[in-house]
């Protein structure tokens, strides 16, 4: 599966994308897979074709049904093959990022301490309470 989904990828066609994440969810099927998402099954089947444009989030939803998530890594242009170099902002040869929910970027956490809100005030703001 996910090699099948990674050479679409490459592809950069998004419509051969979304078909080729429709292939594979009819394979797990599509009402397993409408149940997992709460999707319903006519706009899977719409969304997951050629023709269809699906939206990111329902690509994103239906990649977690199927056990999938999209992963970044640099783009290598023509000319950085042919002289053996890769993309300026990759570190190291093979450089990947994992995409997540912090906007895409493995950022280290603020060394600050959590914080809540007390309610309580007719405004709505209320004492900022470590936790």
């Amino acid at each position: 599966m996910a090699e099948f989904l990674s050479a679409a990828l490459e592809t950069g066609d998004a419509a051969f994308i979304a078909e080729s994440i429709g292939v594979i969810a009819r394979a797990k099927g599509i009402a397993q897979i409408a149940e997992e998402t709460g999707l319903g099954r006519t706009s899977l089947y719409k969304a997951l074709r050629a023709e269809g444009n699906p939206a990111f989030s329902t690509v994103l939803q239906v990649m977690k049904a199927l056990g999938l998530r999209l992963q970044a890594k640099p783009a290598v242009s023509k000319e950085n093959v042919e002289s053996g170099k890769r993309g300026a902002n990759a570190k190291a040869k093979g450089a990947k990022v994992s995409a997540s929910r912090n906007g895409g970027a493995n950022k280290p956490t603020s060394k600050k301490p959590a914080t809540r809100t007390k309610r309580g005030s007719a405004t709505g703001h209320g004492k900022v309470i470590p936790t």
